[in-house]
């Protein structure tokens, strides 16, 4: 136990640490390409059951919902290490700081809103702690999205990207999305009443986002569209007395029998000059 004054403990076991964890480890799984999206709910309230179970103080709750967030932003920003591997004998000594780093002040966020959450807060009554939880965890994704430039990727709403739920964004934006998910997946450690609130408001989100998919007009207009890959092997991309080389061969193809395309989409970073 680390004592920081009379009023206020850090009491936590490693176990509380490791399973927080992990429990943000398997959640990852609900973005894509697993897009297990259901996940969310079942991770969120196994998480906000045992946060009132255990009845965290402050400090406690903070590293709860740190770790959690670390699990979390950790495995679904792997990718981040890519760059690095551009040219590894120099810049792969720094893929880990980068994402360890990017991921524990994401998990500031979370970690806060935990720590608010159980600031003078009466467990006893479940309906408001979870209330308390649930909105600040909300704002925490909200303000991580601007805050410090802002890194609003796997956001806990996107997750249902590819569920009919993903209509709703039509209507409240990725923000509200991610509250209205976070809501329905926390309030069911209430009790009956909120497995019955979370199933329903499921089943309605789920059948809006089914009557929108056939009531919703498209744009039946055809264009050909074409897309270009130049194939610039990566040790080759960079060099500067290659520039103008990878250019004209973007433009090459970019006009190879062009007379019907209407729209071509050059590659991100695909001129290595500004």
């Amino acid at each position: 136990m680390w004592k920081i004054n009379n009023n206020f403990y850090f009491v936590i076991t490693y176990f509380n640490l490791l399973l927080a964890i992990i429990l943000g480890c398997i959640l990852s799984f609900s973005n894509p390409p697993f897009s297990f999206s259901y996940l969310i709910v079942i991770i969120l309230s196994f998480l906000g059951y045992y946060w009132l179970k255990k009845r965290l103080r402050p400090g406690s709750s903070f590293l709860y919902g740190f770790f959690f967030g670390f699990g979390y932003f950790s495995f679904s920003l792997v990718w981040i290490i890519e760059p690095f591997f551009i040219d590894p004998d120099i810049n792969v000594i720094f893929a880990p700081i980068a994402l360890l780093f990017l991921s524990a002040l994401l998990s500031l966020f979370w970690g806060i809103a935990f720590f608010l959450s159980s600031y003078k807060n009466d467990y006893d009554n479940k309906k408001k702690s979870l209330l308390k939880l649930i909105v600040l965890l909300s704002f925490a994704e909200f303000l991580r999205s601007f805050l410090f430039t802002g890194f609003p990727w796997v956001l806990l709403g996107l997750a249902f990207i590819d569920t009919p739920i993903s209509q709703v964004l039509s209507i409240f934006g990725p923000y509200w999305l991610t509250f209205i998910i976070i809501f329905l997946s926390l309030i069911i450690p209430i009790g009956f009443s909120g497995i019955i609130l979370s199933l329903v408001g499921f089943c309605f989100l789920n059948l809006f986002g089914l009557y929108r998919y056939d009531t919703i007009q498209y744009d039946e207009s055809f264009y050909e569209i074409r897309i270009i890959q130049p194939n610039i092997a990566q040790k080759y991309k960079w060099k500067k007395e290659l520039g103008e080389t990878h250019f004209n061969k973007l433009v090459q193809l970019s006009n190879k029998n062009a007379s019907n395309v209407d729209l071509l989409i050059w590659p991100e970073t695909s001129v290595p000059f500004f």
